[in-house]
């Protein structure tokens, strides 16, 4: 006779008890064989600050953009399955060793240069020990605010003044001089 597994299992059997006189009267047995969940994706996965599109399990590559003033970011991940790891690598970092990390878990704080983007890859590993996934986040950090001019003045090259039309203001670019 064969019974359904609980889910993590992936059969199980009933071996009655046996006719030998030596086991008369004993119970019979309830044989289960585990199988490994093949499951390497991630539940949920969120930057601590930025704006990324929503997440979805079967979609690898994300963009967080961030703010001028955001100088590092984590990420938070938690695995589908209970028993599959998790590592990170940014290419930050400069190595191209793997940080393990616990489900439910963040990254270390991972440092952002201005202007430019930050590659994180969270590799997750399910609990068969043999199927893998890769997420990607790539991380852009806008670059400093640009330069403003506070005032414009002008000479003449006799040193007498001159007049901008129209008067200064930060936001125009064209100007006449008399």
């Amino acid at each position: 006779l064969s019974s359904a597994p609980p889910s993590h299992l992936a059969w199980c059997t009933h071996i009655p008890p046996s006719k030998d006189t030596h086991t008369a009267g004993r119970v019979g047995w309830r044989m289960c064989v585990h199988e490994q969940a093949h499951d390497a994706s991630l539940s949920a996965l969120k930057p601590a600050s930025g704006t990324m599109t929503t997440f979805h399990k079967d979609t690898l590559s994300y963009a967080v953009a961030v703010a001028n003033d955001v100088e590092s970011i984590t990420l938070t991940a938690d695995t589908t399955e209970a028993d599959a790891t998790m590592a990170y690598e940014d290419e930050s970092a400069g190595a191209s060793s793997a940080t393990p990390l616990a489900s439910g878990g963040s990254t270390s704080a991972v440092n952002l240069a201005a202007g430019s983007v930050t590659r994180i890859t969270i590799t997750v590993t399910a609990p068969d020990g043999q199927t893998t996934k890769q997420y990607v986040v790539d991380v852009s950090r806008a670059g400093p605010q640009e330069a403003a001019l506070q005032d414009l003045t002008c000479t003449t090259s006799t040193g007498e003044a001159c007049y901008l039309s129209p008067t200064f203001n930060a936001n125009t670019f064209r100007y006449s001089l008399t």
